[in-house]
């Protein structure tokens, strides 16, 4: 099996028209690779700097992944051939808490297997977990989610303190319940995706 695998990421389809979903598409294809034993995964942007996307820059810092673009020779304004690649350097992501992992499975169908979850069967889009992403319509249905799952009473504070940290990591969407404007409705975020994709394949590796 080869040591690397370069993902060229101008011949995989991403959803640009949703903020941020590139990172968690992307993250779920970097360690898809990762599962299936190709250890130096490297991000290649083969149209050069000026096509990549942002999203993917975050994906590879969070995955602590190799990305490289081309350095283009011109003459004038027309390109005329590859000096070389270039190897950008990323930044150190900090991971999330088990206590903060523990709190964004309640987004998801409980019953996955660990084992199976980075299937080559399955793309993105149609994962049988991560295309169904629950969403609690007010803290408290999510309060009481969350004591069921852990077996303990939690008070409605220790919930808003949950919230308050991944809100500020741009982990959760929160959102007026339009049937009650007191209430918020709550979901995560597909940058709170990419960190739980992240954290449950360091789990299993």
């Amino acid at each position: 099996m080869y040591e690397q695998r370069k993902v060229a990421v101008e011949h995989v389809e991403f959803d640009f028209h949703i903020q941020t979903k590139p990172v968690a598409q992307l993250i779920y294809l970097i360690l898809q690779q990762k599962q299936i034993g190709y250890k130096n995964v490297v991000v290649n942007i083969s149209g050069g700097l000026r096509y990549m996307s942002i999203w993917f820059y975050i994906a590879c810092s969070i995955t602590n992944t190799k990305i490289i673009h081309a350095d283009y020779k011109y003459e004038g304004k027309e390109e005329v051939g590859i000096n070389s690649n270039v190897e950008l350097i990323t930044l150190p992501f900090n991971n999330i808490t088990e206590r903060q992992f523990e709190f964004l499975e309640l987004f998801f169908e409980p019953n996955y297997s660990l084992e199976d979850f980075f299937s080559q069967r399955y793309s993105f889009n149609d994962h049988p977990v991560l295309a169904k992403i629950k969403k609690y319509s007010s803290l408290e249905q999510l309060r009481k989610t969350l004591e069921i799952r852990k077996g303990s009473p939690l008070t409605r504070g220790s919930i808003n303190g949950y919230i308050k940290k991944l809100q500020n990591l741009s982990i959760l969407e929160i959102s007026p319940n339009p049937e009650d404007k007191k209430e918020k409705t709550i979901t995560i975020s597909y940058i709170g995706i990419a960190f739980f994709l992240q954290n449950l394949f360091n789990k299993q590796n």
